[in-house]
């Protein structure tokens, strides 16, 4: 049977979606995940302050802690610029999905593996005599607007998460991943689990954090 359509016969056998409770509970739990990465952070942070304290660290010492972090953060910003021209998506976006991958044990260089393959999936949804098109079809997801233009992938991923929050078997969400996202796709689980919901609440805690990358500072 092919991988499409064991992925179809899992998401009809399984029900495909759970009661509100059910729901609401699962996005607490990915909730809760989030802030205890941010919390865990955030003590490993002061835990190390202390320590430099404790230790006697100099001033230089101090200073080159600082810029090493600056140098970091630069790099980090080049990189996402170039990711915001490879896949036409800005630096603001990618870095808040970023942010969300890395608070559910990913990080944007997996992100940007994935993006590429969900891309073609996309694409290839176009032809309603593929099997991505029938998971897609599955889902409940249309690849094409109302002017039946392509949709984008930063479009459709929104809606991709809000199924796979609804979603309460991990086989099928693993299947699912794996058909959308590659081989790497069940490293996105929890990712995903956040529905759109989450990955927008994500976001605004990394803007709020000064981890988001835009404006005049990215594409």
């Amino acid at each position: 049977m092919a991988a499409g359509s064991i992925v179809i016969d899992l998401l009809m056998k399984t029900g495909s979606f759970v009661t509100d409770s059910a729901r609401a509970e699962k996005s607490m739990r990915s909730l809760e995940k989030t802030a205890k990465a941010v919390s865990n952070g955030i003590m490993k942070g002061f835990a190390g302050v202390a320590a430099g304290v404790a230790a006697g660290l100099s001033v230089g010492v101090a200073v080159d802690a600082f810029i090493t972090g600056i140098s970091n953060a630069i790099n980090a910003a080049d990189r996402l610029d170039e990711l915001s021209a490879r896949f036409g998506t800005s630096t603001e976006q990618l870095s808040a999905w970023g942010y969300a991958a890395k608070m559910t044990g990913s990080d944007i260089e997996a992100l940007a593996g994935a993006i590429p393959k969900f891309s073609k999936t996309i694409a290839d949804a176009a032809d309603e005599s593929r099997e991505a098109a029938k998971v897609f079809k599955a889902l409940g997801i249309e690849v094409r607007d109302q002017a039946g233009n392509l949709r984008s992938y930063q479009d459709v991923l929104p809606e991709v998460a809000d199924r796979f929050k609804d979603l309460d078997n991990v086989t099928t969400e693993t299947a699912l991943a794996m058909q959308l996202f590659g081989r790497s796709g069940s490293e996105f689980l929890e990712f995903l689990n956040l529905g759109s919901e989450g990955l927008r609440e994500a976001g605004e805690r990394a803007r709020g954090l000064g981890a988001i990358v835009g404006g005049e500072g990215g594409g």
